[in-house]
């Protein structure tokens, strides 16, 4: 799909945009916000060569294994930073920077 949209430039200041970008969600990125959602989940399933290789499969979408990883890791600082202005801690608990989390097949 070939997508159209034009583009403004203020001569004043030296600074273009696309107005549509902004209405579609692709200000930041070059992937839709939909197809961000999807290599988000399958980057959290797989390893990002076969996230890769699914998304061309599946959705007949080209997107390098890099690209996969660096969506995935920025979708993971986004939820990161989400949860810490978000989710509150019991008072005058000190919160561990770390969790660790052990499974032993039969329980976790």
């Amino acid at each position: 799909m070939t997508l159209e949209r034009a583009y403004y430039h203020c001569s004043t200041c030296g600074q273009g945009f696309h107005p549509r970008d902004r209405a579609l969600g692709l200000e930041e990125a070059w992937l839709s916000p939909a197809v961000t959602r999807m290599v988000g989940a399958v980057g959290a399933m797989e390893s990002y060569q076969e996230s890769s290789d699914l998304l061309s499969e599946l959705a007949g979408l080209d997107i390098d294994a890099k690209q996969v990883e660096r969506t995935a890791k920025a979708l993971g600082r986004e939820i990161e930073q989400d949860e810490r202005e978000h989710v509150e801690s019991a008072p005058d608990v000190e919160v561990a920077p770390t969790m660790y989390m052990g499974m032993d097949g039969s329980g976790v």
